[in-house]
């Protein structure tokens, strides 16, 4: 869903709502200001003092690109867990003496958390990310400090960057996206937070007031299963190709971007501007673009009768389908591919295809070597980490990124379920750590999941840099350059010990030759 920005001082938040921006050459155009009362405009900590002169924050907006390699923010949708790094970026001040007093804010709010005490005073986070089409926003969702899985001490950690030979330190800090349900969040409460915020409760959401009265024992975090890509058959009911033709899609990246970007912001909503197919619920549908099978997905829903899409366009109908389904296909199904599991099959055309139920395990063997799985997921970030014009440390901050937001993780997360050293179990602590460098491997080590380990942030950056190690039996091996104060901060002790595979011990060796310091 999209709010165009001469629309935006009418509008409420609707989460993953993409906000428009302006066309001024200038920061007039920024869609801060009209959408949120009292906004300011730049930053990524924008925020606003209630008026009741208590000097205290009505609320504050975190505003992100995800894209910085160095400050990697990142939201775990699975969990709603949002990393979120705070704004000393720059060697030459103390932690939370920065301009926007981003760092500032974020110590005093997890204090209050931590400390549980005066709750009413920790400020609504509305997360926004940047969309990359200008200044354009997509409204993340409401935020509050901290987690239930996240103990106290563990929610708000001091970094500590080197740039240019100096050494300084910034916040990281975990919040949870709560789950506010299928009501927008309204301009009323905002105001409320403003000017009358002793009252301010009767309009929030009920995802805020249990944090408010619970504190992180009230989280409810908003949960967005993992896109798999996995149709289950035996809820198959039928199977239909579905034309698209070029007086819609011009161009088949306009098609592309349909299936992949538009189908999930509208939550799998498809218009249909003519006649329906008949489908009933659970149907396997093909979609067909250009004389070839482009993608496919599930229809769970569907609705016969006019209806006016947000852009005020009318259509006679539309299907839901489940967006977890939904898969633009590597390599489209030709027209002799398809014929070869169903012999029947003669010519793509303009109206309803329908093909019997009894070639759907054909039809699923077929689709299993495009999309189906997930090898190309895989070498999809292989291609992009090394067709990326980044270099030295921003590669490898990629590498990171790319990395803990991919299946390698995934599979180890599986495997293991826990740092291989320390035990940690929270999944949002969890770090896939590369043993062979990644800008050491061969395209079949990269993704390997005989080459990582899943470990916590503290022994992560300890076996990343080097400063640790393991021998042939797991047995931790500790650098001689480290202190032995900094070994009791970290964590660590001569006496721990990993589970290793055969196939582990052919990455350490080269860990301990070239990664090691001895």
């Amino acid at each position: 869903m999209e709010i165009q920005f001469e629309n935006l001082e009418e509008a409420e938040l609707i989460v993953n709502c993409i906000y428009k921006g302006g066309t001024a050459p200038n920061i007039s155009a920024e869609p801060f200001h009209k959408l949120i009362p009292g906004c300011e405009n730049a930053g990524g900590f924008r925020k606003k003092l209630r008026e009741d002169g208590s000097g205290k924050y009505a609320y504050i907006i975190l505003y992100t690109s995800m894209k910085e390699v160095e400050w990697p923010d990142f939201l775990e949708e699975e969990t709603g867990i949002f990393q979120y790094y705070g704004d000393n970026r720059e060697p030459g001040r103390v932690l939370t003496d920065t301009k926007k007093k981003g760092n500032l804010i974020l110590k005093t709010t997890f204090d209050l958390l931590n400390e549980g005490n005066h709750l009413e005073d920790i400020p609504p986070f509305f997360v926004f990310k940047n969309t990359g089409n200008g200044r354009d926003v997509q409204f993340l969702g409401l935020a509050a400090p901290g987690n239930s899985e996240i103990s106290t001490g563990n929610d708000l950690i001091i970094i500590s960057k080197n740039i240019k030979e100096k050494t300084f330190e910034n916040y990281k800090a975990y919040f949870t996206i709560l789950d506010t349900g299928s009501m927008p969040i309204s301009k009323e409460w905002i105001r409320k937070l403003i000017y009358d915020h002793k009252n301010n409760l009767k309009y929030a959401p009920e995802a805020w007031k249990k944090f408010i009265k619970n504190g992180r024992d009230g989280i409810e975090a908003l949960k967005i299963p993992k896109h798999s890509n996995q149709i289950n058959k035996k809820d198959i009911t039928s199977i239909r190709i579905l034309p698209n033709d070029k007086n819609t899609f011009k161009k088949q990246s306009d098609f592309k971007y349909f299936i992949e970007n538009t189908m999930i912001k509208r939550r799998g909503i498809y218009y249909f501007p003519n006649l329906m197919m008949n489908c009933p619920k659970n149907t396997l549908v093909l979609f067909q673009y250009d004389g070839k099978i482009q993608a496919v997905g599930v229809i769970v829903d569907s609705k016969k009768e006019k209806i006016i899409n947000e852009q005020g366009v009318e259509y006679s109908g539309y299907y839901k389908f489940d967006i977890q389904t939904l898969k633009y296909l590597d390599k489209p199904v030709n027209k002799e591919m398809l014929k070869s599991v169903y012999s029947l099959f003669k010519n793509f055309n303009q109206i309803k295809q329908i093909i019997p139920i009894e070639y759907l395990d054909r039809i699923l063997d077929l689709l299993q070597d495009y999309c189906l799985n997930n090898t190309n997921d895989e070498y999809r970030i292989i291609l992009e980490i090394e067709n990326s014009e980044l270099t030295g440390a921003e590669k490898k901050a990629l590498v990171k990124i790319r990395i803990n937001q991919g299946i390698f993780r995934d599979k180890l997360l599986k495997r293991y379920k826990r740092c291989c050293l320390c035990g940690v179990r929270n999944p949002a602590l969890a770090i896939a750590s590369h043993i062979k460098p990644w800008l050491a491997c061969k395209v079949e080590e990269k993704l390997d999941i005989e080459n990582g380990f899943l470990m916590c942030p503290n022994h992560d950056k300890l076996f990343d840099e080097g400063w640790i190690s393991f021998d042939n039996n797991g047995r931790i091996m500790i650098s001689d350059r480290l202190q032995e104060n900094d070994m009791v901060y970290m964590n660590i002790r001569g006496d721990m010990k990993i589970d290793i595979t055969d196939k582990n011990r052919a990455y350490l060796e080269f860990h301990r030759r070239c990664v090691y310091k001895k």
